[in-house]
């Protein structure tokens, strides 16, 4: 499966959050608000940061379980963050919404992340070929209702 997406539009994109961070260490960040969309972008920035520095932290997706002593979010994705990089994060549709955690490097003292969610067209070439099947199902259909008739 391959999914299609249109990332190169930026009117398919929507800034969701940005905030600043300061303080040491820094604490985990949970954006207060649920994700509807599996397709994000993360910009993380430190303007302290020195030149060697490239890792930003992580950032995890959580669901609700609804099972077990805390019935609490769950982590079920984990990706590393680079520092100063838009980078492309495609998360699993287990949920319609669920959460995010991000957690910053213990040296930082500063971080500024921006956070954007794809709501552009998505297809997968599995659901395009099933739905191309189906068209030449129909077609085969009528032509022999029509043979019949």
């Amino acid at each position: 499966m391959t999914l299609l997406v249109e990332l190169g539009n930026s009117g398919n994109w929507l800034q969701s959050d940005s905030q600043s961070f300061t303080g040491f260490p820094l604490p985990e960040y949970v954006p207060p608000f649920q994700f509807e969309k599996h397709i994000l972008a993360i910009y993380v920035d430190n303007y302290e940061a020195k030149d060697t520095w490239n890792f930003a932290g992580w950032v995890s997706q959580k669901i609700r379980l609804g099972i077990g002593p805390s019935q609490g979010a769950e982590s079920v994705s984990n990706k590393k963050l680079w520092l100063r990089r838009t980078q492309l994060l495609i998360f699993p549709k287990l949920t319609t919404t669920y959460t995010l955690s991000i957690h910053f490097p213990q040296w930082f003292k500063r971080a500024d992340c921006t956070i954007w969610e794809y709501w552009g067209p998505e297809a997968d070439t599995v659901t395009n070929a099933i739905g191309q099947v189906q068209s030449s199902v129909l077609r085969v259909e009528n032509k022999i209702n029509l043979l019949l008739d």
